[in-house]
C-alpha cells in the first residue's frame, strides 16, 4: 500500500460493530509507505474496529502522514521484525505516530523498531488510551521518536506489559497508566524518563543510565 490518501483510512479499514466481527490476516513482508490521512481519528495504514488481526513478520510502516494504525476495540498481533519509521501524526491534536490504541484494544509486538515517528501532541510512537493494552514479547527498540517536538516514545494511560525479551527506549514514557515488567523481561530506559501511575517489577528488570551530574 503506497501513496494513498483519504480523510480517515488510506490503507485497510474495518467498520464492524461488536467484538470480534472480523478475522484478518496480513501476510509476511507487508509494506505501508507514504500514505496520508487528514483526520486525527483515522489511520494512514490500518484502521480497525472490533476485529482480530494478525500481521506477518517483516512488516514495514514507513513515512505515513497521520497515525499509521488506529486500533479501536481490536486485537492486533505483529510478527517478528516489524518496523515503524518516519510516521507523522501531524494533524491538529495528533497522537501516536505509529499506533493509537483505543477502547478495549490489545496490540502485541514480537520484536521490531520504532524510529523517528512523531506526533503533534503526545505519544511520539505509541498512544495507549485508558483500558487499552500494549504487550512487548520480544526485543524491541525505540529511537528518535518525538511528541510536540520533545523526545517521547509512549504515552500510556492504559497498560503496557514488557512480557519477555528486552525493550529499549530513549524517548521515555509519559502518562498515568500502568507499566509492568514480567519475570525475565527487561526494560532498558537509558537516560530517559518514565512517568506512570503504577510501575510493577514482577521479577523483571529496569535498566537505567545516570545522566552526567545526577
Amino acid at each position: 500500500f503506497s501513496g494513498n490518501s483519504s480523510q480517515k483510512a488510506a490503507g485497510i479499514r474495518t467498520s464492524s460493530t461488536g467484538a470480534g466481527n472480523s478475522t484478518i490476516s496480513i501476510g509476511d513482508n507487508a509494506k505501508f509507505i507514504n500514505n496520508t490521512i487528514t483526520s486525527n481519528t483515522g489511520a494512514a495504514a490500518i484502521r480497525l474496529y472490533s476485529d482480530d488481526v494478525t500481521v506477518g513478520k517483516n512488516a514495514a510502516f514507513l513515512d505515513n502522514t497521520g497515525t499509521a494504525i488506529y486500533n479501536g476495540n481490536s486485537n492486533i498481533t505483529f510478527g517478528s521484525n516489524v518496523t515503524f519509521s518516519g510516521n507523522k501524526a501531524n494533524v491538529a491534536n495528533g497522537i501516536g505516530g505509529a499506533l493509537v490504541n483505543h477502547g478495549v484494544a490489545v496490540a502485541t509486538f514480537d520484536s521490531g523498531v520504532f524510529k523517528n515517528n512523531s506526533a503533534t501532541t503526545a505519544g511520539g510512537a505509541i498512544y495507549n488510551k485508558e483500558n487499552a493494552i500494549v504487550n512487548f514479547t520480544g526485543d524491541t527498540v525505540f529511537s528518535g521518536n518525538t511528541a510536540n517536538g520533545v523526545a517521547n516514545d509512549i504515552h500510556n494511560l492504559g497498560i503496557v506489559n514488557v512480557s519477555s525479551g528486552t525493550t529499549t527506549i530513549d524517548g521515555g514514557i509519559t502518562g498515568d497508566g500502568t507499566l509492568s515488567i514480567a519475570n525475565g523481561a527487561t526494560l532498558n530506559i537509558g537516560t530517559a524518563t518514565v512517568e506512570q501511575g503504577t510501575i510493577t517489577l514482577d521479577g523483571g528488570t529496569m535498566l537505567a543510565t545516570l545522566r552526567d551530574g545526577d
